[in-house]
């Protein structure tokens, strides 16, 4: 995580004002700058899960239904979000609105039909 966080500090600082001290791009600052661009992502990545793993592990009562019913909802979750999508496409609003109003709706819904089908069974 050390890693991912200074590099996108020196990121910052380069596009910020440091790049007026460093030379031009030329294809050895461009190989060195990808190299870089993966030991930031690589870093941040792993950075990232192994933070919340260690210090951000908690689950309350909705967040342990919904991992529990997070295979139903992978099913089901098509089905819902083309009945929303069917009912807002005649709504004459931009195209982001609809998609935000469809994506609220439609996860909590998946997520409720999933937890619903899913304790009968006993999963």
């Amino acid at each position: 995580m050390g890693i991912g966080v200074g590099l996108a500090i020196f990121w910052y600082a380069y596009r910020l004002w440091l790049w007026k001290l460093l030379p031009p791009p030329n294809l050895t600052l461009e190989i060195l700058r990808l190299i870089w661009e993966i030991l930031l992502f690589f870093g941040m990545c792993i950075g990232l899960t192994v933070l919340f793993r260690e210090k951000l592990a908690l689950q309350g009562r909705i967040s342990k239904a919904m991992a529990s019913s997070q295979y139903a909802a992978h099913i089901f979750h098509v089905l819902f979000v083309v009945i929303f999508q069917y009912l807002v496409f005649s709504l004459v609003w931009p195209p982001l609105t609809k998609f935000r109003l469809v994506m609220l709706l439609a996860a909590p819904t998946t997520f409720l039909f999933s937890n619903w089908v899913r304790k009968p069974l006993r999963f």
